[in-house]
């Protein structure tokens, strides 16, 4: 009876190991959430400025990222993803990201996304501002 006692002591031991409470959950990425569009810069052109939701830009799980443009937006032809689509997205390192097979320059301080593509905006690089919607 001692060993059987012993033996479930030490079965009970075994399976309840602390360890497995430490299992971490990995962090979503910052990037994860649903953007709108505030501001693009292409370079020596002419800023375009929104002040609306006209153009949304949400970052799944799934590694897609949904552009939605409302109809009768005018977006630039120079204009990362200025179509309404579903789009492959890779984050590559903490401030670089492939999003269609091309490869974007980021950063996120607070509520404010920018998507560069430059690793420093010169004046012939293109660069979206985005407020975080959710």
């Amino acid at each position: 009876m001692k060993t059987l006692i012993i033996s479930l002591f030490i079965l009970l031991n075994i399976s309840c190991n602390k360890s497995d409470d430490n299992v971490s959950t990995p962090t979503p990425s910052p990037i994860i959430g649903q953007w709108k569009v505030t501001k693009y810069e292409p370079g020596f052109s002419p800023t375009t400025n929104y002040s609306g939701d006209e153009i949304k830009w949400t970052f799944n799980n799934n590694n897609t990222v949904s552009v939605i443009i409302i109809s009768g937006t005018t977006t630039n032809p120079t204009m990362p993803l200025n179509t309404t689509g579903i789009f492959p997205y890779i984050v590559n390192t903490t401030n670089s990201i492939t999003i269609n097979n091309i490869v974007y320059y980021y950063s996120i301080q607070g509520n404010e996304l920018v998507v560069r593509t430059e690793i420093d905006v010169t004046a012939d690089g293109k660069k979206l501002t985005f407020a975080k919607i959710q």
